[in-house]
């Protein structure tokens, strides 16, 4: 079983492997943190030592539906920042979502060795670990060593995939894993995301509070919370380990932290549904009879409301 999360003490052992190779993801932007945090770390001022800088403009766009970026494209980015499918490659930011986001890109390309730093680098500074103003001299590679993406099963990027497992795969879960509120549809969670509720069809899986955790399964100092629990309470919902399970959120941050968290505790068949609530909702627009939207709780006395439904 592969292990994917690692923490400081791990980090600093490894440091001088040849193949090592560390992203740090500034987090920040209004549009992905609290509307009362307008601070952003800036990679310049600070961040551990040989780490290279990634901005998540670099991974999707507005022309992406905030959707991963095709695999070429991506692999052009990765081989300009030194890494192939051989790198030992070690993510970390100010959150966990923001590193599980990278990670998934790499994974998803084909990169074998991805690490995600738990407590990103405030668990590395609190250690007492020192961090940098020193840019690294990158050496870019020019062959990723296998086609992209190695593993396209690890993503669904649009709404007619979901709908077509939907009616053709009995064993599919399509796995809500924002907040209850943005499930049921009492709030967007988003402010660039104006409809609420969720794809019809979809189930509550309980990880977070809002769209910059995932507090109900990891905190932000990198500690795991009572899985089994969590588990359990899924499994009231339908997602087990034995279904295809696709996870989804609000544009695929939170969803790829889950993703790896399931993974890493021997879920197999698991993948990220990466357009989320965002994607779907653009879709719902344009064409509401088709991509359909439910409102509140199946396991409620009241049950859901269906937009879109003639």
């Amino acid at each position: 079983m592969n292990k994917f999360f690692v923490d400081v003490n791990w980090l600093k052992d490894h440091l001088n492997e040849s193949n090592l190779v560390i992203l740090d993801m500034p987090y920040g932007m209004n549009e992905y943190i609290k509307e009362d945090d307008n601070e952003k770390r800036e990679y310049n001022n600070e961040h551990i030592p040989g780490a290279i800088k990634i901005d998540k403009e670099e991974l999707q766009g507005e022309d992406s539906d905030l959707n991963l970026y095709e695999a070429d494209k991506l692999k052009g980015v990765f081989l300009k920042k030194g890494i192939d499918c051989k790198t030992l490659l070690v993510v970390y930011s100010d959150g966990i979502i923001a590193s599980s986001r990278v990670a998934l890109a790499a994974y998803w390309l084909g990169v074998d060795n991805v690490k995600i730093l738990l407590g990103g680098i405030n668990s590395w500074k609190n250690a007492g670990f020192e961090v940098t103003t020193k840019i690294k001299n990158i050496v870019s590679k020019t062959d990723f060593g296998f086609k992209v993406p190695k593993r396209p099963e690890v993503l669904i990027s649009t709404p007619d995939e979901v709908t077509k497992e939907q009616i053709e795969n009995p064993n599919f879960v399509l796995a809500n894993i924002r907040s209850w509120e943005e499930y049921v549809g009492t709030k967007s969670g988003y402010p660039y995301i104006k409809g609420t509720g969720s794809p019809l069809g979809s189930v509550y899986a309980k990880a977070s509070t809002d769209r910059v955790n995932v507090e109900y399964i990891l905190s932000e100092e990198g500690n795991f919370c009572d899985l089994d629990q969590i588990f359990t309470e899924w499994k009231q919902w339908g997602i087990t380990k034995d279904k295809e399970v696709a996870l989804f959120c609000g544009a695929g941050w939170r969803a790829a932290a889950i993703f790896f968290i399931l993974k890493e505790n021997g879920w197999s068949n698991i993948k990220v549904y990466d357009g989320g609530w965002y994607q779907w909702t653009k879709y719902h627009n344009r064409d509401p009879k088709r991509y359909k939207i439910q409102v509140g709780s199946p396991k409620s006395e009241e049950g859901i409301s269906i937009i879109g439904e003639e």
